[in-house]
């Protein structure tokens, strides 16, 4: 499948800059709903989108009853639409003075000060829900129907980082204005080469087919056990532990590789017997 790829230039930045926040110019190409590629598939320019933000550098996790799940947080942005003396938004349309359905174009302003602490650089993709409406949704009060449809991207690393983009990292320091530049592409989602990012297309609840499979135990090193399985690429799995089928009071979370496969050792693993399971993909 080859991508479709636009890359705009972004739009004039709609807020001053300062000091102290970060210019973000989203020009990416045509994002589209479910259905396909075609004219009648490009989103409306009112979809609701999203800065998703992943501050423990521990992957996306996929939303099931909200609009982010686990450690991950939406990312408060502001323009001349959301000003930031307002406090902002988290919700965000496609694109500021462009009516052409689909196109993704714009520019906001960020504000480094709402990951207190932090210096380093804190990884972000752009979410969007076909079917909810930028305007018409509070996204600090409700979250989507379970089983919603919604499109992700993410860059893992930099491109052209001499023009500005530094992939889908926001930085810590203010005064910078940088280019995110998704590509679209046919198939729903978002998407960079395998070995650049990765896409997403899910729908709230995990994809069918997608459930463990080809569980394997084995001795490991120094008395411990390897439990390995397959799942889906990028996923995260639940590995319990327990020793009478009844109760698994011991935990672990593991996230598949790029081929899907699974491996989790147990290094102290209890005297006597133990049992294992493996459930997911899971979204806390």
């Amino acid at each position: 499948m080859n991508p479709v790829r636009l890359i705009i230039a972004a739009s004039a930045l709609a807020a001053p800059l300062s000091a102290g926040t970060v210019a973000v110019n989203l020009g990416a190409g045509w994002l589209f709903d479910a259905g396909g590629t075609g004219a009648s598939n490009r989103l409306p320019v009112d979809t609701l989108c999203v800065l998703v933000a992943d501050p423990a550098e521990d992957g996306f996790d996929p939303p099931v009853s909200d609009w982010v799940a686990d450690d991950d947080v939406l990312v408060v942005v502001s323009d001349s639409e959301f000003p930031a003396s307002s406090g902002g938004t988290r919700g965000f349309d496609l694109a500021s003075g462009v009516t052409e359905p689909g196109l993704l174009s714009r520019s906001l302003i960020i504000d480094p000060a709402q990951f207190s602490g932090r210096t380093a650089p804190v990884p972000v993709a752009l979410r969007w829900f076909p079917g909810y409406k930028a305007g018409a949704v509070d996204v600090t009060a409700t979250g989507p129907a379970a089983g919603s449809a919604y499109g992700e991207f993410t860059r893992s690393v930099p491109v052209n980082p001499g023009a500005g983009t530094v992939g889908w990292l926001i930085p810590m320091d203010g005064g910078q204005t940088i280019t995110l530049d998704p590509l679209a592409m046919p198939d729903f989602s978002g998407v960079d080469p395998p070995e650049l990012g990765r896409a997403s297309r899910l729908t709230g609840a995990p994809p069918a087919g997608t459930g463990p499979s080809g569980l394997s135990l084995a001795l490991a090193a120094g008395g411990g056990v390897t439990l390995t399985f397959t799942g889906a690429p990028g996923l995260k799995y639940k590995v319990q532990r327990g020793t009478d089928l009844v109760s698994w009071p011991q935990e672990w979370t593991v996230t598949t590789g790029a081929a899907g496969a699974g491996a989790f050792t147990d290094a102290t693993p209890p005297a006597g017997r133990a049992f294992y399971r493996v459930a997911g993909p899971i979204s806390p």
